[in-house]
């Protein structure tokens, strides 16, 4: 190491100035090696539990990539505990660079450091290890076990099963050199454009044609990578923009329902969302469809396409030239109800359309659009005025009449609609699950009906749950988005009292962002970072404490 090197704190001092300063809410090292690299980032989750993890290949290709000198690796822990982070000599919440891995003696290690400079892992192959730590792999190695227990650096070796059972997440960008074939556009997506939420229409979503020239039997590697761009420190801080890509198998064409997507994306409140695509000669043709939670803000993103193969991508067009806008009314006898009632029906309002052949085309394309409002289900039958046999040559409606005023039908109004209707069952006293699930069917309307029948059943431990808490975990999949618990860990960690701020006020600061965080214990994980960080002494941090939570109901 040369002490006289300065480029490391000058990159720091300045990346950490486009951020908005030392007081910055953190991040986690994916953002800011992809800030600083442009190298791709992806994000591993290596849970044992996790259904995608295969932890043979995982380490075959950090190995191989990280032996190239092709990626850089962090490995992040998750909420440890304090009897856990103490016996295991790690930090909860927090990311540890990985130096170098090898394959030795049928043995899978890794060389960690933790960037304190200080606190190394306890366990197997630690310096405090005498019995892993053979003088034949301490030599293979270069590793002097008596000398690195007078120094603690920050720098240890764990093998790969430790590592898997103790963090959470590798953090792994990669070189993208890598792919011979890339490409990048840069583009807006504005607030005004499209519906609040695109859970039953997609058509004014940015779209995409992903067309991959797969010229032989393997199947060429595509990454699509979309990052929203970061406008102002708040904006980081509060991260409340939730981002995906959904690729659909088609042939270039808008994509209008969300049905039938060939990989659909996770809405999470991330800069970067990562998917990767293995297209074949028979599929090899995508519309990528960009998509955001419950959008209010305009946002700018930029979307970049890595493959080994070569490709072309382009916006997919807008194919209709032609637009013309009515507006009228249901009133008196042409509130005419659905075609469940034919003698009032035919009292609707109608309207005549009549289409002007194309001469560059035998097939016309039209969309119809009907808005009305949200306290009614509307809908709409087109009908050609030719007939054969009696009947039109042409009928075309919608498939069902949705409401979206129904309160379960949003996050927000789900989670609050749940707690009434549980508040309800306790007043009732209604404890059996069947019924409690009845009930929820009954009472929340078709939507949840739906959700219960064409939803995936529970497995793993969800499937242990009784009735009523295998159906709760459906519509919690399907209308909740999935946070990004490790970045906001990263934030909670981050947390620092600030000058002339309440206790009472940095509390509910500290709460709101742990809220986040899926801990297993929040309050003792709020305790605990509020008691380490207050300005004031242990003690009193302590007492403090113990009276916000006797006197502050949230």
């Amino acid at each position: 190491m040369n002490r006289n090197e300065m480029w490391v704190s000058l990159i720091e001092k300045a990346y950490l100035k486009v951020m908005g300063g030392y007081d910055f809410p953190g991040s986690n090292s994916n953002i800011d090696l992809h800030a600083l690299t442009g190298w791709i980032p992806e994000r591993v989750s290596i849970k044992l539990d996790s259904p995608d993890l295969n932890i043979n290949s995982l380490f075959d290709r950090i190995f191989a990539g990280l032996q190239r000198g092709d990626c850089l690796i962090t490995a992040a822990t998750g909420n440890l505990g304090d009897v856990v982070a103490e016996r295991a000599g790690l930090v909860p919440t927090h990311a540890y660079a990985v130096l170098d891995i090898r394959k030795i003696q049928n043995l899978k290690l890794l060389q960690v450091k933790n960037p304190w400079t200080h606190l190394r892992w306890k366990g197997n192959f630690s310096e405090l290890d005498t019995e892993n730590w053979t003088p034949e792999l301490q030599k293979a190695l270069n590793f002097d076990r008596k000398s690195a227990i007078q120094v603690d650096n920050g720098v240890f070796w764990i093998d790969w099963k430790s590592l898997l059972n103790f963090f959470d997440v590798l953090y792994i960008n990669w070189n993208p050199k890598l792919f011979l074939n890339r490409y990048v556009l840069h583009s807006t997506w504005t607030s005004g454009k499209g519906p609040v939420r695109d859970a039953y229409n997609l058509g004014e979503n940015p779209q995409y044609k992903l067309e991959v020239n797969v010229t032989s039997d393997k199947s060429p590697v595509v990454w699509i990578l979309l990052s929203r761009h970061i406008l102002d420190r708040d904006d980081f801080a509060n991260n409340k923009e939730f981002i995906t890509v959904h690729v659909y198998e088609t042939s270039g064409q808008r994509v209008y329902y969300p049905d039938n997507c060939y990989i659909e994306g996770v809405k999470i409140n991330s800069p970067h969302y990562l998917v990767k695509v293995n297209p074949d000669k028979s599929t090899n043709t995508f519309t990528l469809v960009i998509s955001q939670y419950e959008k209010h803000n305009t946002i700018h993103y930029t979307l970049k396409v890595f493959s080994s193969a070569e490709f072309k991508l382009s916006p997919v067009p807008n194919p209709y030239v032609c637009h013309k806008e009515v507006t009228g009314e249901w009133k008196g006898i042409t509130a005419g109800g659905c075609p469940n009632y034919p003698e009032t029906h035919k009292n609707n309002p109608a309207y005549f359309c009549e289409l002007e052949e194309s001469a560059s085309s035998k097939t016309l394309s039209v969309l119809v659009k009907v808005r009305g409002p949200r306290q009614y289900a509307v809908g709409f039958i087109m009908i050609s005025l030719s007939s054969s046999g009696g009947h039109p040559v042409f009928k075309k409606s919608v498939d069902t009449y949705r409401s979206t005023k129904n309160r379960s039908e949003t996050a927000s109004g789900w989670e609050k609609w749940l707690r009434n209707i549980e508040r309800q069952f306790r007043y009732f006293g209604i404890t059996d699950p069947e019924m409690k699930k009845d009930g929820l069917i009954i009472y929340s309307g078709q939507i949840i009906a739906d959700l219960e029948d064409t939803l995936l059943d529970a497995t793993g431990e969800e499937a242990g749950e009784d009735a009523y808490a295998q159906l709760i975990i459906k519509p919690n999949k399907h209308f909740l988005p999935k946070k990004n618990k490790d970045f906001a860990r990263f934030q909670f960690g981050n947390l620092k009292q600030k000058h002339g701020e309440s206790l009472v006020r940095y509390y509910t600061r500290i709460r709101g962002i742990a809220k986040k965080c899926s801990f297993s214990n929040e309050s003792e994980a709020i305790r605990d970072h509020l008691i380490k960080t207050m300005t004031n002494n242990v003690v009193y941090a302590s007492k403090q404490y113990a009276r916000i939570r006797r006197s502050t109901k949230f």
